[in-house]
């Protein structure tokens, strides 16, 4: 069953100012994995076997999808952790934020404050400074 985490992560900005923050993703069990992928497949097989009737499209459609979706359901079940969101508060503008992520992101990250649109930089909390002036 897919189950939903929160990590610590630290948002930094490029003068080295950070501030704490929540990343939210989603980790997928083994079976999740396979269900995930086995309908992304069967689904589009059921595109390319619609289209066969239809005059000139079925030229195009039938085999990009007969083709394409067997790779694209492997990279669906290939993905053990789907990243959704960072949360916190910029260190530039101190506003609160929420940054979206794309679902194979890595961190560490740069991007941009949805707020104030200054460059940010999304790191795990180990490799923070704030953490590893602690240390």
């Amino acid at each position: 069953m897919a189950q939903a985490i929160e990590e610590k992560v630290a948002i930094q900005d490029d003068l080295n100012n950070e501030q704490p923050g929540i990343l939210k993703l989603t980790v997928f069990a083994n079976g999740d994995r396979v269900k995930r992928g086995a309908i992304l497949l069967l689904a589009g097989w059921a595109i390319a076997a619609v289209a066969v009737p239809i005059p000139i499209f079925h030229l195009i459609v039938v085999p990009i999808f007969l083709l394409g979706t067997p790779y694209f359901a492997y990279k669906r079940y290939k993905l053990v952790r789907s990243m959704e969101a960072v949360e916190g508060d910029c260190p530039r503008c101190q506003k609160s934020v929420r940054i979206k992520l794309e679902t194979d992101d890595v961190l560490p990250k740069w991007t941009y404050c949805p707020a104030c649109n200054g460059s940010v930089q999304l790191l795990p909390a180990s490799q923070g400074t704030a953490s590893a002036a602690s240390i």
